[in-house]
């Protein structure tokens, strides 16, 4: 769980200091598939009650694909253990 990565309201593009942070959570996963290559990993996206619930719910699937998109070519987490799930802002 990794509440410390926040996007600014109504957007899917990740500041570069938040991006940062995700490199312990990307060694963390790397670690963990290199002992077991069949792992999974789930990235979830939440938004705030801003907009409407479809907007929302579209905008957090893009925020997890974001995360999921810098560990993967920034950090090296292969994308085939990486899957993704926005919420909306439930």
């Amino acid at each position: 769980n990794v509440p410390e990565i926040t996007f600014d309201t109504g957007s899917a593009a990740l500041n570069p200091d938040q991006a940062d942070g995700l490199s312990t959570l990307g060694k963390v996963i790397s670690d963990s598939i290199a002992q077991n290559p069949n792992e999974m990993f789930m990235i979830e996206g939440y938004t705030d009650a801003v907009g409407s619930e479809e907007d929302n719910l579209s905008l957090s699937d893009r925020r997890a694909e974001t995360v999921a998109v810098i560990l993967s070519e920034e950090f090296g987490v292969p994308a085939e253990n990486l899957t993704t799930q926005g919420y909306g802002e439930e």
